[in-house]
């Protein structure tokens, strides 16, 4: 490094420093919109991922809905329907009718 007179190397100093706080505050600015605040990448990234498994879990129950009003319409309208579901859900019998139950052997 070659000497440089005293004005100089004063103008280069503050030159120097001037560009090293400029680095450092942008530096912290990346750094609090990337991390500190309530605001930040990373809470975007996880509100990202948290909406995503909402709506897919709305969907879902969408989709269940759909099939609960198919099931409640069926089970209002169709008496066949009706007795298979009481039959298989709740094990009702007709009249006359006699269950046998048979031990299976493992």
């Amino acid at each position: 490094m070659k000497f440089l007179p005293k004005s100089n190397y004063e103008k280069w100093a503050f030159v120097s420093m001037a560009k090293l706080a400029g680095i450092l505050f942008c530096f912290y600015l990346l750094l609090e919109l990337t991390l500190l605040n309530d605001y930040s990448l990373s809470v975007w990234i996880q509100q990202s991922r948290e909406k995503k498994n909402i709506t897919a879990k709305n969907e879902k129950l969408s989709e269940d809905s759909v099939k609960l009003a198919e099931t409640i319409e069926k089970l209002k309208n169709d008496p066949v329907y009706l007795e298979n579901y009481a039959r298989a859900n709740y094990t009702m019998l007709k009249e006359g009718e006699t269950v046998y139950k048979f031990k299976t052997e493992e």
